[in-house]
């Protein structure tokens, strides 16, 4: 998966995504929305990486996608960089945290007799 054109593709339009549109918030004054939209492009990164790969990437996606829309409506509400940070960081950390735990808790145990 890793070395698949596919793959490739997916990862630079994430990178150029991020880049960019970080920039862009910077650029006009709202860089504290920074992790908010580096949240929701990687949750498009995963949905991208479902289509290609593996479903269960679909609910990844779609949470840190969730998390980037949490912690923009915070900020809009007048969170501040702390709310935006908190929620759209600690919401898509967890989801990342969950994701990667699942396949190991999800395994028969081996224990050894």
């Amino acid at each position: 998966m890793f070395s698949s054109r596919g793959y490739l593709a997916v990862v630079a339009v994430q990178a150029v995504s991020i880049g960019a549109g970080n920039k862009l918030l910077a650029a006009t004054g709202h860089g504290d929305y920074a992790i908010a939209w580096t949240a929701a492009v990687v949750g498009s990164h995963f949905l991208a990486l479902g289509r290609l790969f593996f479903a269960g990437f679909y609910w990844l996606g779609s949470a840190l996608i969730v998390a980037g829309m949490a912690g923009t409506v915070v900020g809009l509400a007048g969170g501040g960089s702390a709310g935006i940070g908190t929620t759209a960081g600690l919401t898509g950390a967890a989801s990342l945290f969950v994701a990667g735990a699942w396949p190991l808790l999800s395994r028969p145990s081996t224990t050894v007799r």
